[in-house]
């Protein structure tokens, strides 16, 4: 497998959560939301604090297939494992 290196992380996913947001159909948001997980997972300290996560669990509430669930449930995750050390989200070392 290959790694592949994102040139601007934070822009990236905030056009990644633009084109969610305007999806109009489940498949184009689930798959959005996918890539919004891998890329968050990936640059948590680039792109920094996530700020619609009540957003998001509304969306998962209103989820209309278990890919969509599943796909929700990953991007939280992924900001709830960044949120559990500031130093991911800030880029510093963890305080002792």
């Amino acid at each position: 497998m290959t790694t592949t290196t994102v040139r601007n992380p934070h822009e990236f996913f905030y056009d990644l959560y633009h084109r969610f947001l305007l999806a109009t159909n489940n498949n184009l948001r689930s798959m959005a939301l996918q890539a919004m997980a891998i890329v968050y997972g990936a640059y948590p300290h680039k792109i920094g604090q996530f700020n619609d996560m009540r957003f998001m669990v509304k969306m998962l509430a209103a989820a209309q297939t278990r890919t969509e669930r599943d796909r929700y449930l990953i991007f939280i995750d992924k900001v709830r494992i960044a949120l559990a050390c500031p130093c991911n989200v800030t880029g510093g070392a963890p305080a002792h």
